[in-house]
């Protein structure tokens, strides 16, 4: 009697959990046309983030080729500019990962959708506001300069300088 009683009161909890979780108001409009939609606006967002990680790491490694030539040819501003853009891609990279988190979330409903959304307003919010350097850094040139018209002075010399050799 009292397992039946026990039966009885799980099926109603799992008829009730049943009924709310298949409501629109937890998964929203489950018509094959709006999922295919989810579906695709998830990969695209997914390519898009791959595409920008894979442009990213292109230009880093640019970047590392030119720092690495030993031509003094190379100026500052390409290496710069390759590195600039790396960071580009990778910002906009991880942006697509934040944005594909909320196209997940929307196959879920709307509402975990739409709170997702203000939650990563707010985070972005954060993280484009916050100015504050990571690394408080102070280079002094003036020092490196000097020691290196020492150093080449003193190749100069070494190599001007016959050597007495017998």
């Amino acid at each position: 009697m009292v397992i039946s009683d026990v039966v009885d009161g799980m099926s109603c909890v799992v008829n009730t959990n049943n009924n709310f979780f298949a409501s629109d108001l937890v998964y929203g409009d489950t018509r094959p046309t709006t999922l295919s939609i989810k579906y695709i606006s998830l990969l695209i967002c997914f390519l898009l983030a791959f595409s920008c990680f894979i442009q990213s790491a292109r230009h880093f490694v640019h970047a590392n080729y030119l720092i690495s030539t030993p031509s003094p040819s190379i100026p500052p501003k390409s290496v710069e500019l390759a590195v600039i853009r790396g960071g580009d891609f990778w910002s906009v990279g991880l942006r697509a990962l934040y944005f594909a988190l909320n196209l997940l979330l929307w196959f879920f409903g709307p509402m975990p959708m739409f709170i997702c959304s203000i939650l990563m307003v707010l985070f972005l919010y954060y993280l484009d506001s916050n100015t504050m350097p990571l690394i408080e850094h102070e280079f002094d040139g003036s020092q490196v300069v000097r020691k290196v018209e020492e150093r080449v002075s003193e190749i100069a010399m070494a190599i001007h300088m016959p050597s007495h050799q017998n």
